[in-house]
């Protein structure tokens, strides 16, 4: 639960501008729909089945997602930084 609310707060904090968000790769199926569990009466976004061995790390299958979506955030920064806004 605090794992959510830290990502809340960095994803608020930082909307608009390039951001890894690692919690969000972990709980976002292929097909782009998120996976959700129910923790102490709140939904909150857990580790996709597929991308976990152990059901706390990511195997082969998720670190490539993640780094894919590491590559792009980082590109997207490279971007903003070459064409800062006014």
């Amino acid at each position: 639960m605090v794992r959510a609310q830290f990502n809340i707060l960095l994803t608020d904090r930082f909307k608009g501008e390039p951001i890894f968000d690692l919690a969000k790769v972990e709980s976002t199926f292929p097909n782009g729909t998120r996976n959700t569990s129910d923790v102490g009466g709140k939904e909150v976004y857990s580790l996709v089945k597929e991308f976990t061995d152990d059901g706390g790390h990511l195997n082969r299958q998720g670190r490539v997602v993640a780094a894919r979506e590491m590559l792009r955030v980082l590109a997207a920064a490279a971007r903003t930084a070459r064409n800062p806004r006014p």
